[in-house]
């Protein structure tokens, strides 16, 4: 889950000025300075510790219950708030997981992703089924910088996270109780619910996707802005 730092970022004129991790491994280097757009989607996030919580992270008990889909039959949701209590970092509440997954949109802001440009997953190269939902590219540039997880993941040369980028993905669906994707369609999740199952995940398969190691990606989002400014 990409998940917010607790201690680097600050506010300027210019937009949202995100400083990388620090630590051993790290070379001080400025602050990135993020599109106008990326700051604007980020400010609708709750905030802890005066930071912005990905939309897709519970919070408080995350106490769950069952409800009525119309296209899905019964799901597994949760009651919590965003901004209400404490958010559990490297969590996924999966009604917010569903909806993202299903609106194409971005799991740390929440926003759909526009039509045309790509959806940017964390996965493994020859992984199937992604449980882990899409991020809009600023947004990803975010976490890569901020998060001292996925930090790690750069520093290490043996991880094997890359990131991969497509423009459309397929969906399957996941029951409670199952550890992996089941690979079932609406319909047929809709048919085991009848069986006092309820659907809690949904899955992206993704069509023809382009892979970037963490630094490979980094540096091409960033020539992509350029040309795009």
């Amino acid at each position: 889950m990409l998940a917010p730092a607790r201690d680097h970022s600050s506010r300027s004129g210019r937009g949202l000025r995100i400083a990388a991790a620090s630590g051993p491994g790290h070379s001080p280097r400025r602050p990135a300075v993020l599109p106008a757009t990326t700051t604007a989607r980020l400010a609708t996030l709750p905030r802890y510790e005066g930071h912005p919580v990905p939309f897709v992270v519970p919070w408080g008990g995350c106490r769950t219950v069952r409800a009525r889909d119309a296209a899905l039959g019964w799901v597994q949701n949760c009651e919590c708030v965003p901004g209400r209590c404490t958010p559990h970092f490297g969590q996924l509440c999966p009604p917010r997981q569903r909806q993202v997954m299903l609106g194409r949109a971005c799991q740390v802001c929440g926003h759909p992703v526009a039509a045309g440009q790509p959806v940017w997953f964390c996965t493994i190269q020859g992984r199937e089924w992604n449980r882990e939902p899409g991020f809009h590219a600023g947004c990803g540039q975010v976490a890569f910088r901020a998060c001292p997880g996925l930090a790690g993941y750069r520093r290490d040369p043996g991880t094997r996270v890359l990131v991969a980028g497509c423009t459309t993905y397929r969906l399957a669906f996941s029951l409670s109780g199952d550890d992996g994707p089941c690979c079932l369609t609406p319909a047929q999740a809709k048919a085991s619910c009848s069986q006092g199952r309820t659907v809690r995940w949904a899955w992206a398969a993704l069509d023809n996707p382009a892979f970037y190691t963490i630094g490979e990606w980094l540096r091409h989002a960033y020539r992509c802005r350029r040309r795009s400014a």
